[in-house]
């Protein structure tokens, strides 16, 4: 005879010897470090249900109860004194705007403590609400139901000294086939059985009502997604349902709309339970509507073989982290996040065939985090999946990588930010025509849109790279950056270009102090405007960078509407995704718009005693790149030897964007030791 044949719902008098020796046994098995994990779990009828659900094999028990805590846990699930339906109800209802449309909700208690939940399940129209947002997203709010269920069952437990567990009514009133829509089947079929891993013998009784003629052909789809135990609890109850209900669960405790007494708070039929109905418009998902969507054409795709996994790894070196993920797949995938190991996002079974899948986790500390692609369950098909990840720090440190990249994870330095300026003082681009500097820099920008075509910078590549137009030792001509203002720059309104080039190199030379080449790289990282105290036009030289010929991207500062004017977004091919060039063609066969970046960089790559290493010459050609490596836009143009170098213009950037500040450098005590790495590294004349 099974070890619980006996009723699961006993007093706490009742309890045999030996069930307390195998709860005694599940305690030793599970260890303290698991059950601090689940304090909710670390009671005698918590773990007498985990017990009864998988007929006391505690090897089986013990990976799916840590896989639940885990779960539980990452999704910021705490406990917490919910007294009464209303409360419960209004909790459900905020973890997600689209929760309305999913039916369910409390009706409250029993005579006997039990939950009383209702679910009038053919009131969804899955057609839509599968539209609406990420399959995780409904996971979430159910695991988050079941868990506030399981806490309020506890403190009834407590109160009564027995087991007690959940009633739940299933209402099919309304049938039609919509209900068995085949996409959103599999996902309420996985749903099922989550909930099942996660709160085993949670369930005391289930009363199917208003059940329809194919009543049999619809248990037949759900049945292979429901335990044997809970098979065992299912009532089909016929015409006098409202007696039955009446009589389990006493009157007083079911509302007047399903045969009971009681009359919801608000004084509504259905008081504040979730009735669903067709999920309106304004509610479904669209990218633009979405700020962490990622195009396909920014996606790395991966093959995931039936009965493997791939994993995507991330070293964290500095806290504080938000690790963030978008992907797609062609079908259902097994996504989680690992940290060193441990689960710190659970393991989902989720489709995306209506809505990407995105998201972040916080990473409160160093280490290495892998995003798990698992299709181990499959037997046959392989699933095609495609990811974008990126990790950005903002608190305390800058810090923006984009990962666009498979098994290969740059790690750097981060840089501390100057803790008298935010971040968020650092490139703000606003319209206000009466703050001079904003119009200052929306004049640049509008100017530098509407001039820089293909047939520009072709002839600025001429003029310029006959390097005719002086030589001048390199400090020489840093010092001419005292007669430069940068135009473009909202975060410098008066300061000579010199002052900000002293400022970086001195972030990096604190930052990086054992790497003498990256200090003078952050001197000479805008060397190239120069071109402007010669004479060039400042929209030709500074700013942000944007390849020209093919079409701009929507990131670029002051967007689309700036570029009005220039005949190129007319042009038949210069006006297309890709242009004039080819997917993967590497940054370096982009024609950028001419700035003092290609300038400084094909000057030092023609200097012939140069030594400053290809990355750092790398980062200075990119740096003003925004729409890249800040917006992740052109990832179509990126091929390996860009994602390599991706971190290099990260060391630069950190260092050059937050160097500026109040905090004037003594240029004159400073320039012996830039004289000596330029000696080092750029000796001689050089020719500009």
């Amino acid at each position: 005879m099974p070890p619980h044949s006996a009723s699961h719902y006993i007093k706490e008098a009742d309890i045999s010897p030996e069930d307390y020796a195998k709860i005694d046994e599940l305690r030793e098995a599970l260890g303290p470090e698991l059950l601090q994990l689940a304090p909710y779990f670390d009671d005698k009828f918590s773990l007498l249900r985990w017990l009864y659900g998988w007929d006391f094999k505690i090897s089986e028990i013990v990976p799916r109860f840590k896989q639940a805590a885990i779960t539980i846990k990452a999704l910021n699930i705490v406990e917490q004194e919910v007294d009464n339906e209303d409360d419960f109800n209004r909790i459900i209802r905020n973890v997600t705007p689209c929760a309305e449309y999913f039916p369910g909700g409390m009706m409250g208690f029993d005579r006997e403590g039990n939950a009383v939940c209702i679910q009038v399940i053919c009131k969804a129209h899955p057609k839509t609400l599968v539209k609406c947002d990420r399959v995780s997203e409904l996971f979430k709010m159910v695991m988050h139901e079941c868990a506030l269920t399981h806490f309020m069952i506890r403190r009834q437990e407590e109160k009564r000294n027995r087991k007690l567990g959940l009633r739940l009514i299933m209402d099919m009133e309304g049938f039609n086939m919509d209900v068995l829509y085949r996409p959103t089947l599999k996902i309420y079929l996985n749903l099922i059985r989550m909930m099942q891993d996660c709160f085993p013998d949670f369930m005391k009784a289930i009363y199917v009502i208003n059940a329809p003629m194919m009543m049999s052909t619809v248990y037949n789809l759900v049945k292979p997604a429901l335990a044997k135990q809970t098979q065992e609890k299912i009532s089909f109850l016929g015409k006098d349902w409202k007696t039955v209900l009446c009589d389990e669960m006493g009157a007083e405790n079911i509302y007047e709309r399903w045969g009971g007494t009681k009359v919801p708070s608000n004084g509504t039929e259905t008081g504040l339970l979730r009735m669903g109905g067709v999920a309106p418009e304004e509610l479904r998902y669209h990218h633009s509507k979405n700020p962490h969507h990622v195009h396909d054409e920014k996606l790395v795709k991966i093959n995931v073989a039936a009965r493997n996994k791939k994993e995507v790894k991330i070293k964290v070196e500095k806290s504080g982290a938000k690790l963030h993920w978008f992907f797609v797949a062609n079908n259902d995938i097994d996504f989680y996040i690992v940290k060193n190991g441990s689960e710190v996002w659970p393991k989902f079974r989720l489709t995306t065939e209506f809505v990407p899948e995105f998201g972040y986790v916080h990473c409160p500390s160093e280490g290495e985090y892998a995003l798990i692609f698992d299709n181990t369950y499959g037997t046959i098909f392989g699933k095609e999946v495609k990811f974008h990840a990126r990790l950005r720090v903002t608190v305390g440190f800058i810090f923006i990588l984009n990962l666009c990249v498979f098994f290969k994870i740059a790690s750097f330095q981060m840089v501390q930010l100057n803790e008298d300026q935010p971040i968020a003082q650092f490139r703000q681009y606003e319209e206000n025509p009466t703050n001079d500097l904003q119009r200052r820099v929306k004049n640049f920008y509008y100017n530098q849109h509407r001039l820089q075509t293909v047939d520009f910078v072709k002839s600025m590549h001429k003029k310029w790279f006959k390097f005719n137009h002086a030589e001048l030792p390199l400090l020489d001509c840093v010092d001419l950056l005292s007669k430069l203002v940068d135009e473009s720059d909202p975060d410098v309104e008066k300061d000579a270009n010199v002052v900000h080039a002293y400022q970086t190199a001195e972030r990096m030379r604190e930052a990086y102090p054992d790497r003498p080449w990256l200090h003078l790289t952050g001197l000479i990282h805008d060397l190239g405007k120069v071109m402007s105290v010669w004479g060039e036009e400042q929209w030709a030289v500074v700013g942000d960078t944007y390849p020209v010929g093919c079409k701009p991207a929507d990131s670029i500062v002051f967007g689309l509407k700036s570029f009005q004017g220039n005949p190129d977004l007319n042009h038949p091919v210069y006006s297309t995704e890709l242009g004039i060039y080819k997917e993967h063609c590497g940054l370096e066969n982009l024609l950028m718009t001419w700035s003092h970046d290609e300038y400084i960089y094909q000057v030092l790559k023609n200097h012939p005693t140069c030594t400053i290493p290809e990355e750092a010459l790398y980062a200075v050609r990119f740096h003003s790149f925004y729409p890249y490596h800040s917006s992740m836009e052109y990832l179509h143009f990126q091929n390996d030897r860009d994602r390599e170098m991706l971190k290099n213009i990260y060391e630069l950037n950190n260092c050059d964007l937050y160097s500026k500040s109040d905090d004037k450098p003594d240029i004159k005590a400073l320039r012996p030791y830039y004289q000596s790495l330029v000696d080092m590294y750029v000796p001689g004349v050089v020719k500009w």
